[in-house]
């Protein structure tokens, strides 16, 4: 009986039970949340931030605090959009160019973090604003032709209307 117990009384077995709990509590008060489309959607939208917490957590568990992963994210994901949108980059090379780029910036970080001893925190809130300020100052390159589609993504984005003034959204950009 003592082993069961020992079993019964970790965070772990906390956690799912808080887990199980909301989801029973949710499904009750809205049923349309027990659907599994609604169920799946939530884990395909949670899924990015599981992959971000991974790698915050090698930080927290040796002793820092790294609140920049989010800006990284944020980083890499505009810089993909302009270079494949704007640049008229192939998507995948896109895509390898922001990896590149959050990895750059997280081993900046983590070079200012080791080699100059000044405190991970202090170190990323100083990236943090640096990198939220870099993408909206990149406005370096535009293709004429916005309509080209890409092999990875063959239908063309619709263009939506601002219904007050009837201009495209792509043309204010």
């Amino acid at each position: 009986m003592k082993g069961w117990t020992k079993h019964l009384l970790r965070w772990e077995v906390f956690l799912l039970a808080v887990l199980i709990g909301e989801i029973l509590v949710f499904g009750h008060l809205n049923p349309r949340f027990l659907r599994p489309r609604v169920l799946l959607g939530s884990i395909n939208d949670f899924t990015s931030i599981c992959v971000v917490s991974l790698f915050v957590t090698f930080v927290l568990v040796t002793g820092g605090m790294d609140i920049q992963a989010g800006a990284i994210v944020g980083l890499a994901s505009i810089g993909m959009g302009l270079l494949w949108k704007d640049c008229g980059l192939d998507i995948w090379t896109a895509a390898a160019i922001a990896v590149v780029a959050g990895g750059l910036c997280g081993a900046l970080s983590g070079f200012f973090v080791a080699y100059t001893g000044v405190q991970p925190m202090v170190v990323t809130l100083g990236d943090r604003s640096f990198i939220q300020a870099s993408p909206s100052r990149s406005r370096t390159c535009r293709r004429p032709n916005r309509t080209k589609a890409s092999p990875a993504f063959p239908a063309p984005l619709p263009r939506f209307r601002n219904t007050a003034s009837g201009e495209s959204c792509r043309a204010r950009c």
